[in-house]
C-alpha cells in the first residue's frame, strides 16, 4: 500500500493514453486534457485503451518521474479506499 502526504492529489485522465508517450507528452496531457499544473508534485495516472497498462507521472523536485505498470494477464486493478 502507498502512502502520501496529505497534501498530495491524484488525478486520473478518463481519456485512453498513447502508453508509448514519454514526459513530454504526458505533461502536456496534464495541461490541456486534466487543466492542471503538471509542476505542483501531484500525481497524474493515465492508462491505455484496453486498461492493461498505466503510467504515472509526477514532478519530483529535480525531474520528472514515472511509474509504469503492465499487467500481466488482463486488467491492472487498483484498490479504492
Amino acid at each position: 500500500m502507498l502512502s502520501f502526504p496529505a497534501a498530495i492529489q491524484v488525478f486520473l485522465c478518463t481519456q485512453p493514453c498513447d502508453i508509448r508517450r514519454s514526459f513530454d507528452g504526458l505533461w502536456l496531457m496534464v495541461e490541456h486534457i486534466i487543466r492542471c499544473n503538471p509542476f505542483s508534485g501531484h500525481l497524474f495516472v493515465f492508462c491505455n485503451r484496453r486498461s492493461d497498462r498505466v503510467k504515472i507521472l509526477y514532478w519530483a523536485r529535480d525531474g520528472w518521474a514515472i511509474w509504469y505498470k503492465k499487467a500481466g494477464g488482463g486488467h491492472v486493478s487498483v484498490p479504492l479506499q
